[in-house]
């Protein structure tokens, strides 16, 4: 009993770590467990963290093989929580290649599945912020300012000493950086990765 939350976070230790070989083995060993048991409670937790692994070694196109088949299942088992997570998956590996347009539409459909339950997921995962600032990000790469500023603007942490004003710092650095105002953006990589060295 209570194996799974070991696993969890002996998985989550060596990701972070950057040891993605024994994270990888791991989430996988556990996702064929479940999979050949054909446990859906424990595939999909699973399989979001093996597609992570992928991704975060950059092996987006076994990323997105997963993403796909843990789309299919969290459709199948009516799992919106899972559908919701799998199409910010699907989202951020658009990101990651470059394509833009497709990041920006599988976030908005993700965003417009929102309700209490997803929401409150999102806020307990600490996920909510960084994805709001990734809609952003598609936006500034699309050249769409506009709209990138309008939801910097919305989502801006009202506190200076919030903890995730780093990721706003790096995020609205971007920003700046794609729209050529080298100056600010190097002001914020600088107060944004200081924030990092000191978390």
């Amino acid at each position: 009993a209570g194996i799974d939350t070991a696993y969890f976070y002996l998985g989550e230790a060596w990701f972070g770590q950057g040891r993605l070989d024994e994270s990888t083995a791991l989430d996988k060993k556990l996702y064929l467990e479940a999979r050949q048991k054909n446990d859906v409670q424990k595939m999909l937790p699973f399989s979001l963290w093996l597609l992570a692994d992928y991704r975060q070694s950059g092996n987006y196109e076994q990323s997105f093989l997963l993403a796909r088949e843990r789309y299919k299942l969290a459709l199948q088992t009516n799992n919106k929580v899972g559908i919701s997570s799998t199409l910010h998956s699907i989202g951020r590996l658009y990101l990651l290649i470059g394509d833009y347009s497709n990041a920006l539409s599988y976030f908005r459909k993700e965003l417009q599945m929102d309700d209490g339950d997803i929401k409150k997921r999102r806020i307990q995962e600490e996920a909510d912020f960084n994805i709001k600032m990734e809609l952003a990000e598609a936006f500034s790469h699309l050249n769409l300012f506009d709209s990138a500023w309008y939801y910097y603007h919305l989502f801006k942490p009202a506190d200076s000493k919030d903890v995730r004003m780093r990721i706003y710092r790096v995020s609205t650095g971007e920003c700046y950086f794609l729209q050529k105002d080298y100056q600010q953006a190097l002001q914020n990589f600088q107060l944004g990765l200081a924030e990092h060295i000191k978390l």
